[in-house]
């Protein structure tokens, strides 16, 4: 296209100029050779003067063109490459971040030390949450009293619910508060929970009289304003052992909340960390508790070596739920599940979420 435009250019300067010099031929006065010389001049001038100027106007204007088109080329493969490298980043991102999964209602993942969200699914849905109400039950028994604190179980715990999970007390059971939080954490004791719960509401109203109802109540209302101290501004709690109610509920950001702080408290890391623990009562008598956490029992087919607890919970409401800390490269990170079908699903949930970091 280029060369057309110029060769273009150089048969009409020679038409331009044969058109000078038959008008100058067909003029009827008579041109002098000096005349006739310095017209010659004057059009070789002009004409030189034109063509080099189209010509270096022609090639200003090409090597305009052609910078300009080089310019869009290359622009325009800088801002393709950038927009398949974009979406390639991002389809990439986005298979790293979505696990195969079996069922579960909400999911995620989370690093404890800087905050970062790795994967989340459906976070801000109301659940249960079960037994993993036992963190928040331990961490209010554990702001008000010492860990070395000896309680006694008294008859609160026939307040259970039949077919809960048990930590084996019995009425006039001593122990510390340190092994009560075991005692919750390990065997998911539900009478363990209502004895903490009694045990601190007596303890933080001491002389006044209460029924263990009333305790409990009480207790409650400790939960629930510890829960908001948390910023869980979208969870409620109804008793301390996580059992089915319509008032007991939680989303994953708010239990997100609740993981991290329970992990700050070094008795419920410790006894969420335990895999086995045998705890001899002040009062005789004792009790071996064994973990929930499949993940920590180093003969069962879900192991994780790294896991560092934490909590298990299982109800009708709440399905089969999961929240293990991990202690990898230097960092603790949680792995959620809540709402499994099974008791399985969750372990193998976990650990195919575990792979995400």
């Amino acid at each position: 296209m280029i060369s057309i435009y110029k060769n273009n250019i150089r048969l009409s300067l020679a038409a331009l100029l044969c058109a000078a010099v038959t008008a100058l031929s067909s003029c009827g006065t008579a041109i002098d050779e000096s005349s006739a010389s310095a017209v010659s001049a004057v059009s070789t001038t002009a004409a030189e003067t034109t063509t080099a100027d189209v010509t270096t106007t022609v090639s200003e204007a090409v090597t305009t063109a052609e910078t300009e088109a080089t310019s869009d080329t290359t622009a325009a493969s800088e801002t393709i490459t950038e927009t398949v490298t974009t979406e390639e980043t991002t389809a990439a991102a986005e298979s790293e971040a979505e696990p195969e999964l079996p069922y579960c209602s909400a999911a995620g993942v989370w690093c404890v030390d800087d905050g970062r969200v790795i994967y989340s699914l459906n976070a801000d849905d109301t659940i249960s949450l079960a037994s993993i109400t036992k963190l928040l039950t331990a961490s209010v028994m554990l702001k008000y009293l010492e860990s070395d604190t000896v309680v006694t179980v008294g008859t609160e715990i026939m307040m259970i619910k039949p077919d809960s999970t048990t930590a084996f007390l019995s009425i006039g059971n001593e122990l510390t508060v340190g092994e009560l939080v075991s005692a919750m954490l390990l065997p998911s004791g539900n009478d363990a929970a209502y004895t903490a719960a009694v045990s601190t509401a007596r303890a933080i109203y001491a002389g006044t009289e209460m029924t263990d109802r009333q305790a409990v109540d009480i207790f409650v209302g400790l939960m629930n304003e510890f829960a908001a101290e948390l910023g869980m501004n979208s969870s409620h709690f109804a008793n301390p052992e996580g059992w089915d109610d319509p008032y007991h509920y939680t989303t994953l950001n708010d239990l997100m909340k609740l993981v991290n702080y329970a992990l700050t408290v070094p008795e419920i890391q410790q006894s969420a960390a335990a895999q086995q623990l045998t705890v001899y009562f002040r009062s005789g008598g004792y009790a071996a508790w064994t973990n929930t956490n499949k993940l920590l029992d180093p003969n069962g087919e879900y192991y994780s070596p790294d896991c560092i607890g934490l909590k298990t919970g299982t109800t009708l409401a709440a399905g089969s739920c999961l929240a293990a800390a991990f202690y990898r490269g230097g960092k603790t990170y949680v792995c959620a599940v809540m709402g499994c079908g099974d008791d399985q699903s969750r372990y193998s949930a976990a650990l195919a979420l575990s792979e995400l970091f």
